[in-house]
């Protein structure tokens, strides 16, 4: 859930050529002989979302977790918060091959990976990208992505039997928690926070890969074009939470974010200062749970807590209090419809300018 990076263009039927080609991957050599769940499948396509549970994306996505969990494990450190990962404990559970295989190809993450960031590292980004469009059919020369292709190699027939049908399960029953909320509520959101933030909406669906875990805040967004990557075991993504944090990452797309970060950074202008450096995200925090608080409550859902309480973000992130304090004063009486946008922005910046 942080600021947006550009990544390398995606192919639509590159794409679609990986979906069609991963479901014929070989059987595992040393895995038991059972019959996997089909791989690189669509779970649902909504008027705004293209939901997807890609096994690759997966196995990325854990076992660059499993290697931070193995580093935590040895020295007792943790300086971010560690999705759950149960999958852990049954390792010893493996026959001795498949183990020593599985930790070979952890151990290549926690030596050659984790020293980059899913998110703010773009050569990540386009790793991701490159499996996509590629699959494990991709060849590369760069270190990074050469180590990456080697460990999803090694680790994927074993995963396929050992992990991911119980991964692409708990995927899709996320989704299919999610899809009557979307039903109701999904144009309603869309509209609301383009008109709260004077931008627009992605005019392409989404791509959303549901993962069982994905970065340490339990989701991200990617431009070129915009693709969200979330954890379907995050606690917090469970409920309301799952619309939620849809409509937050979608905040993070350039149409609706650099609209924000425009008459955010004109307001401050206005009064010869500048923003403090979290202010936009706290008020993705403030507003998208505002909108969906607002629709679940029109529905006869009250008492949802937003996300931003749930994570326990703005007691947690350095200045966030007064910067919460901040917009809960004067930039929620906007959203209730008590004040025009300028007005309230206006009281912001001299609020958070008079207590800075």
């Amino acid at each position: 859930m942080h600021r947006t990076r550009a990544c390398q263009r995606r192919s639509t039927a590159l794409l679609l050529a990986l979906y069609l080609s991963a479901g014929c991957a070989a059987p595992p050599r040393e895995a038991p002989q059972e019959k996997a769940a089909p791989l690189g499948t669509t779970v649902a396509v909504t008027p705004h979302f293209h939901l997807q549970s890609d096994p690759l994306i997966n196995l990325h996505h854990f076992l660059y977790q499993w290697a931070r969990w193995d580093i935590a494990s040895a020295t007792a450190g943790r300086r971010r918060p560690m999705p759950a990962l149960p999958e852990r404990d049954g390792l010893g559970e493996l026959p001795a091959a498949e183990r020593e295989r599985w930790q070979a190809a952890v151990d290549r993450y926690r030596d050659e990976v984790l020293g980059h960031d899913l998110l703010f590292d773009g050569a990540m980004l386009e790793l991701r990208t490159r499996l996509l469009e590629e699959g494990l059919a991709a060849q590369s020369e760069d270190p990074l992505e050469a180590a990456v292709l080697a460990a999803l190699r090694d680790a994927l027939p074993i995963y396929r039997v050992r992990f991911w049908p119980a991964h692409d399960a708990q995927n899709r029953a996320w989704v299919a928690a999610v899809l009557p909320g979307l039903e109701r509520h999904e144009d309603g959101m869309a509209r609301r926070i383009a008109e709260v933030f004077d931008g627009s909406w992605p005019a392409d669906r989404m791509r959303v890969d549901v993962t069982v875990v994905a970065n340490w805040a339990g989701a991200y967004t990617s431009q070129g074009p915009p693709h969200v990557t979330l954890s379907s075991r995050h606690d917090a993504h469970q409920g309301g939470g799952a619309l939620e944090v849809l409509l937050h990452e979608a905040c993070h797309t350039a149409g609706l974010a650099g609209a924000m970060g425009g008459w955010l950074d004109g307001a401050f202008e206005r009064q010869g200062a500048r923003p403090a450096r979290d202010l936009w995200h706290v008020l993705i925090f403030v507003t998208a749970g505002d909108i969906v608080q607002r629709a679940l409550a029109a529905q006869g859902q009250s008492g949802y807590v937003t996300l931003g309480e749930r994570l326990g973000v703005y007691r947690r992130g350095p200045g966030w209090p007064r910067l919460h304090a901040a917009l809960t004063e004067h930039w929620m009486p906007f959203l209730d419809g008590r004040i025009e946008r300028d007005p309230a922005l206006a009281r912001l910046v001299t609020a958070l300018e008079d207590d800075g």
